[in-house]
């Protein structure tokens, strides 16, 4: 599996995105949270995935709250490994990275987990959802992992 550079924000933040035998859906940005709402119960889901699962990047949108307001994210949640730009540093910690783009907000999240499965994407929205102090940038968490330790 190679591992490509996309330009998943759009404007020229370029993350490694893995390559596969099925590719990414292309889809546009949500940023409407009433239209998305109304798709949401029409297709009785509480959450839209663009990538099938598992993967070792996942890309779905999901509503939550940013500053006390209500927001689509237009996310990707990968694993660190595929989600690298450039060489993977010995350890490095998982990471929230939140951009905005006019209406629309893109969030990234790192995990250190192989593939990514609806466990994971359940678990990483509860984690979004009752993050109360989200801001714009890049926020790195948890401890290292265990990717580098001798077993």
């Amino acid at each position: 599996m190679a591992i490509v550079p996309v330009d998943f924000y759009g404007q020229g933040h370029k993350t490694a995105l893995a390559q596969s035998s099925q590719p990414l859906m292309n889809t546009a940005p949500i940023s409407d949270i009433h239209s998305f709402r109304q798709r949401l119960n029409a297709e009785a889901k509480a959450y839209i995935l663009h990538t099938e699962l598992p993967s070792a990047v996942v890309e779905l949108a999901f509503e939550g709250q940013l500053e006390g307001r209500p927001v689509v994210w237009n996310a990707c949640i990968c694993s660190i490994r595929a989600g690298a730009e450039g060489s993977v540093e010995a350890d490095p910690k998982q990471f929230i990275d939140i951009h905005r783009q006019g209406p629309v907000y893109f969030l990234r999240v790192g995990l250190h987990i192989e593939q990514i499965d609806r466990a994971a994407v359940e678990r990483t929205i509860i984690m979004i959802r009752k993050y109360r102090n989200l801001q714009l940038g890049r926020h790195e968490y948890g401890r290292l992992s265990k990717f580098s330790q001798p077993e």
